[in-house]
């Protein structure tokens, strides 16, 4: 016979046991607004722990982090290079949509090695 657990339970179990350590209780904090993140959209950030979805956003956004790399703190030497690599490639993708419109085919090729030609 298949035991079943409901889902209120598990939550029920999961809250007296973070009751009975405080310890736990506290490091169950968002590592940005210090408040508690059960039941409030938590997520898990690598390397920096519990965080709510949208404090770890907004935090995002103010350090303007894209994907790994943290725009900030590029110096302005590195910022011109990645705002001229970001230029050449829209200037690639741009003229590659262009030459697949005027030869009449709306479609774009992720993979052209010649094979299939």
């Amino acid at each position: 016979m298949a035991h079943i657990v409901s889902f209120g339970k598990s939550v029920r179990i999961a809250a007296s046991i973070i009751e009975s350590f405080p310890d736990l209780k506290e490091s169950m904090n968002c590592t940005y607004c210090d408040q508690p993140v059960l039941g409030k959209d938590p997520i898990t950030v690598p390397g920096t722990g519990p965080a709510h979805a949208s404090c770890h956003h907004s935090r995002l956004l103010s350090e303007r982090v894209f994907g790994s790399l943290k725009i900030s703190s590029l110096s302005e030497h590195e910022l011109n290079e990645l705002y001229d690599l970001v230029m050449m490639e829209r200037n690639v993708r741009s003229a590659e949509q262009s030459k697949a419109v005027s030869a009449g085919n709306d479609d774009v090729e992720l993979f052209d090695d010649g094979l299939w030609a």
